[in-house]
Parts: C-alpha cells; structure tokens; sequence
C-alpha cells in the first residue's frame, strides 16, 4: 500500500475525488458515523446522524407527542409521566423496504419502550409497524401493526436495564420483519399484506413515560422487487 510517496498522493487524490462525487450524488444525513447496512446484502444507506451538535432536533424531525432535543451526542425524547412521547424522520421517504439501526439508552421509573417504528405516516407508530423493545411496562417483546398486538411475535425477554446502551436493529425486508437487539434476533414475522407506499413511508421512535435517548442512527432502503436498475 505505501510503495512510494507518489503513488501514495494519487492514490489519496483519487479516494478524495470519488468521496467528494458520492457525497453529491447520495442523500445524508447530519453525518455519516453511524453504523452501515453492508452493501452486498441489497441494501443502500439513506440517512445516517451521529447527533453531535447540542440543541434544537436537526431540520427533517417531527414531534408528535413529548419533547426532543439533542443532548450529549444523542437524540433524546423526553415523554411525561403516564404519557407517550415519539418522533418521526420527514425524510428521506422510504416507502418499501426498510431497515433501522441505532445505539439506544433508557431511563424512568417505571421502564417502557425503546420503540422504533417503521412506515409510518406523519402521525407516528400508529399507522405503522411498531417493534416494541421492553413494552407495556418492561414486560414483552412484540410488533404491532396499526396498532394491533402480533400475539405471534410476543417474547418476555431481553428486557430493559435502565441506562444500558442497546444495539438495536428493526427491519421491514419485503414484508419480512425482525427485531435484532445486540445482534440477537428477538422475533421474526411475515406480514402477507406489508405496509408500503405514500403513507407509509417515514421511520421514527416511540417511549412511553421515560426518556429515551438515541445514537448513530442509520436508515437503510432496499429497491423493490422487480425494480427497474
């Protein structure tokens, strides 16, 4: 790699072109150091932020329910006590296939919902796929679809430790939906009927009476079957 100082500089030059041309030609977000979706499996990064910069929510973000802000490296939302607090990412729209992955840390009194939810509207979780990490109170596992509970889907366990930084990993592949925790598949569901399209398009998370904080978020998308290359 380091055979002479001359091709060392061209090598450099071209690395720096080629990253100067893909940061035009793809969409990002605030930053690009978070964890990325491997490219031989299909999947393409679509968003990623790091959550460096302290204050207001970065342009893009959406608060139904709570307050959000950014705090020490992280997205933090903050719900109430007996209340439900969740954000929605604007864009990029991905309205098919989806894959989110992020760092995530909880605390409250008691613990609910480290709670990505995927093809949503702009109104949040409940017209989406919502996989629910330590629901109802520390207690399950499970996804819901418009709201309703897949008994299938329903694991007790890993649960919420307060303050743990969880790797987290929920992804809609074509109607195939998992939830992975610390590399650990969690559940696994087919949906015969996968939400896609206008209206189900954005990602965000949801908690409830807690605060939940939110690191190195990466949003994936993969092409539909059939799609034109």
């Amino acid at each position: 790699m380091r055979r002479n100082l001359a091709r060392g500089c061209l090598a450099g030059l071209m690395v720096g072109a080629l990253v100067m041309a893909a940061g035009c030609a793809q969409p990002q977000g605030p930053s690009a150091d978070a964890p990325a979706a491997k490219p031989a499996d299909g999947w393409t990064v679509v968003y990623t932020a790091d959550f460096k910069a302290a204050g207001k929510l970065p342009a893009g973000w959406e608060v139904p329910a709570g307050e959000a802000n950014i705090e020490g490296g992280a997205l933090v939302l903050k719900a109430p006590a007996d209340q439900e607090g969740q954000v929605v990412l604007l864009e990029p729209r991905t309205p098919g296939s989806v894959r989110l992955e992020c760092v995530a840390s909880l605390k409250g009194d008691p613990l609910s919902d480290i709670s990505p939810f995927l093809n949503a509207d702009t109104s949040g979780y409940g017209s989406a796929y919502l996989f629910q990490f330590g629901g109802k109170g520390n207690t399950v596992n499970d996804l819901c679809r418009y709201n309703d509970h897949i008994a299938a889907t329903e694991k007790d366990k890993p649960l919420i430790k307060a303050g743990q930084k969880y790797r987290i990993l929920a992804e809609n592949d074509g109607g195939r939906l998992r939830l992975v925790i610390d590399g650990q598949e969690v559940f696994r569901y087919t949906d015969p009927e996968p939400l896609k399209g206008q209206g189900h398009d954005r990602v965000g998370f949801y908690t409830w009476g807690c605060t939940l904080a939110v690191e190195k978020l990466t949003v994936s998308a993969k092409p539909a079957a059939g799609a034109g290359k």
